[in-house]
């Protein structure tokens, strides 16, 4: 049969979210997964016996996927992908997914950036489909106008529902344009893309004390997230309440007493919250809910806060609930995360192991594979004695950034060590002493690398800090580095020719005193000095910085920036500097955060002007538990020892690929891997052994054979990512995969493929006992290549198919 039909399980990955000691196969544990605004639905079409989930990806897209298990939301696969400006752009908020006369319709909120200008639109599929394709509609009327949009008024959390033969939306609005006032409304639908009449406020939202923003009367009423639920002839509608950010977020209830929805006096408000926070479960709202397979049970989803701090970093729940004898609504208590609750009844336990999927389209070209695995440090180390030269070529790094570097000193690229005499004249030749830092800079251009020249100092974690204070004069300091620059490109001083382009003033001056020991103002006064120089003589060179570690705070997909970040562009703003490119660091357990910080540091600087600066992430690495403290004193010893092999074990091969991967869909132009180097965060050994890390680094660089990008669906944002290319010939395709939480086999679909006919595949993986070493290789002449032997997270995986009739890729 054509090898586009071909469907390969393999057994690298798995969803990982349900595992726990003590449990059984018919057990599972909450949470079943990370983020919010959950909807799932039975599939209503005849023949169809699974569950439909719809989400939002990154505020930037909308997904469906279909499992037939109710605590595993199964494959993804993006059905609509937001535009890059406009007014449905941005903010993709609580899509719910919906079946009407053999049609799909998806009904979401979306803005341009600006949460007050949220409003609700529709998407139609173009056939019975659900992953197919849709059409846009809206945004729709909901507003107090004659026609319901004069003024369209904002709205979010739009849902439906059906009474006596009559459908109508449900959402929760603001009364007037920018109050910020959170009321429930309702509107009768002339189609399921335009609303029939104007809105309709169903009730207060503030009847009750706990229906408030906060626990005292101070407090805002909000009332969002509108859920319908039938029961026989008693129809509810469940709302969530309070503040999303807190853990007092919580369910209320309304129900349909009279004969016309549209009538406020028609629905009667219980007195009293229907779901609320326990000690151990909080934050709890925005719920869906669906049967069992069989039918015979009722569950309830919804997300609770991971933390107590003020923040959306959620998780989704699954938990059964009843109905009282008289039909009321019985959701009891939020179940505590990691009990064992039984599996929704008559799940196919077979079919639930049969793992997750993921689908490769190659007809759905998505850009090109961009070189982003570049690094700190050069290949010479250890006073000379290590080398790793030939590990660089293999790796092909596209840029290296000279900090904390390590031979045959750590200060070797350092100003100290080049210009010793602070009060030297920097037009002398002889003021300079550029010998060993020559032969450090010869090392890496042999490599094939481009350079980010670190102007300044290393950390120093000493109590005694010696090199990072201000300098005394910055224009002199400035003058230095004009002879260090001259030096390197121009041939000044006995120098070289070797064309470096990036110029990066000091590093992380907001870690004081480690990095520096001055106010904020003398590093401010540093770069302006530094960078008008640089480019008063050389306008072509990038001068960038801080090299900031501290960009700001993170919630779920909101990037709230720093301080720091904030005074600095704003000075460089202010007095008109040059800023070719921020650079920032990032060291996190969530390989997602480089993707959440680059689009917020991306509209920062867009907002203030710099909309041609470009973004490197120029230090990055995996933190375990995002915990520092074995770095610490105290936490010298095994402690530390334990942290670090982490780091360079199979846990930091998966974050690393999956950091490559994710980087891929963000605005950064270059990153670094915080470090080439034999000790520390390296990624070698002391005796110059590669770390699986270097590994994950290799398998990303073999996806440059197949450098076209195409759609790869399946990813989770915290668990496992899909980076999928083709060649230029059309004759090969290459995945990899950065598995960092799943158990149990993955299977992978592709299609289209542009060959057919036999083919030949190859699995090579990173694990625990492995480095990128083949486990499976043959020939393709079935629909299904089974790979029986199960790779357990944390791993990476790459996967290569070609065409039979051509040779074996390298």
């Amino acid at each position: 049969m054509p090898f586009r039909a071909l469907l390969v399980i393999l057994a690298l990955v798995t969803t990982g979210l349900n595992v726990c000691f003590g449990q059984t196969a018919k057990e599972f544990v909450n949470p079943i997964g990370s983020g919010a605004d959950p909807w799932v639905i039975r599939d209503p079409r005849p023949n169809e016996h699974q569950y439909l989930w719809c989400s939002s990806e990154r505020s930037r897209q909308i997904v469906v996927s279909a499992s037939l298990d109710l605590i595993d939301s199964g494959t993804k696969k993006i059905v609509w992908r937001a535009p890059d400006t406009g007014p449905y752009s941005k903010q993709i908020w609580a899509p719910e997914l919906h079946h009407i006369d053999n049609r799909w319709f998806i009904y979401f909120a979306a803005s341009d950036g600006e949460n007050r200008n949220h409003l609700a639109y529709v998407l139609q599929s173009t056939d019975n489909d659900p992953f197919g394709d849709y059409e846009l509609h809206g945004p729709l009327a909901t507003g107090d106008g004659p026609d319901g949009q004069t003024p369209n008024v904002w709205a979010i959390d739009m849902t439906q529902m059906d009474h006596n033969g009559q459908r109508y939306a449900l959402w929760s609005g603001w009364d007037e344009p920018g109050t910020d006032r959170q009321f429930l409304y309702i509107a009768p639908m002339k189609s399921p893309v335009e609303l029939a009449a104007r809105r309709t406020r169903l009730c207060a939202n503030d009847d009750y004390q706990w229906e408030r923003t906060e626990p005292g009367s101070s407090g805002r009423g909000l009332n969002e997230g509108p859920q319908v639920l039938s029961n026989g002839d008693r129809t509810f509608v469940v709302y969530s309440c309070g503040a999303s950010w807190l853990p007092s977020y919580k369910l209320g209830l309304l129900e349909l007493v009279g004969d016309d929805p549209l009538s406020p006096d028609a629905w009667e408000k219980h007195p009293h919250p229907v779901f609320e926070s326990t000690d151990t479960t909080f934050g709890v709202g925005h719920s869906c809910f669906t049967r069992s397979a069989d039918g015979t049970e009722w569950w309830h989803l919804f997300h609770a806060k991971r933390d107590r701090a003020p923040g959306w970093r959620r998780s989704i729940f699954a938990q059964p609930f009843k109905f009282d004898g008289s039909g009321f609504p019985d959701f009891g208590r939020p179940v505590t995360a990691g009990s064992p609750l039984t599996r929704p009844s008559e799940e196919d336990s077979a079919k639930l192991q049969s793992g997750v999927e993921i689908r490769v389209d190659g007809s759905q070209s998505v850009g090109t594979i961009r070189a982003l695995h570049g690094g700190n440090s050069g290949p010479l180390q250890y006073g000379g004695v290590l080398d790793f030269s030939r590990q660089f070529q293999k790796l092909s790094p596209p840029l290296i950034r000279l900090h904390d570097c390590n031979w045959p000193n750590p200060d070797v690229v350092d100003i100290r060590t080049i210009f010793a005499n602070s009060s030297a004249d920097p037009t002398d030749p002889s003021s300079f002493d550029f010998r060993r830092t020559d032969d450090y800079i010869e090392s890496i251009v042999k490599t094939g690398a481009e350079i980010v020249y670190r102007l300044g100092e290393s950390i120093e974690h000493t109590p005694r800090k010696h090199f990072v204070h201000p300098p005394a004069d910055p224009v002199q300091w400035a003058n230095v580095c004009i002879g260090i620059i001259r030096h390197y490109n121009e041939g000044w001083a006995d120098g070289h020719h070797q064309g470096i382009k990036y110029w990066e003033i000091w590093n992380e001056p907001e870690n004081k005193p480690a990095m520096w020991t001055g106010t904020d103002a003398q590093y401010l006064e540093l770069y302006a000095a530094t960078s008008k120089a640089i480019k008063s003589r050389w306008p072509e060179l990038k001068v960038g910085g801080p090299a900031i570690g501290y960009t700001g705070q993170v919630e779920g997909d909101h990037f709230e920036p720093g301080e720091y970040l904030v005074t600095f562009l704003k000075y460089c703003q202010e007095h008109q500097l040059p800023l070719d490119f921020f650079s920032w660091h990032l060291y996190t357990a969530d390989p997602h955060e480089c993707v959440v910080r680059a689009r917020g540091l991306r509209r920062v600087l867009d907002q203030l002007g710099f909309t041609h600066t470009e973004l490197h992430l120029n230090e990055w690495n995996f933190l375990p538990d995002g915990d520092w403290s074995p770095m610490s004193s105290a936490g010298q010893g095994q402690e530390r020892a334990e942290w670090f092999a982490r780091i360079h074990g199979s846990e930091g091969a998966a974050f690393t690929a999956s950091v490559l991967t994710n980087l891929q869909e963000s605005p950064v132009v270059a990153a670094n891997y915080y470090a080439f180097t034999h000790h520390g965060f390296g990624l070698f050994g002391a005796n110059g052994v590669p770390h699986k890390p270097y590994y994950a680094m290799l398998a990303f660089r073999r996806m440059f054979e197949t450098p076209r990008r195409v759609a790869a669906s399946g990813s989770e944002p915290e668990s496992m990512t899909v980076l999928a290319g083709l060649s230029e010939e059309n004759n090969e395709l290459r995945v990899l995969i950065g598995n960092l939480a799943a158990k149990g086999p993955l299977r992978l679909t592709l299609s289209h493929l542009p060959w057919s006919g036999e083919s030949r595949f190859e699995v090579s993986v990173i694990d625990s006992q492995r480095n990128l070493t083949t486990i499976h290789s043959g020939y393709a002449t079935v629909s299904v290549i089974d790979l029986a032997e199960l790779i357990e997270a944390p791993s990476v995986g790459l996967l290569k198919i070609w065409s039979a009739g051509d040779a074996v890729p390298e």
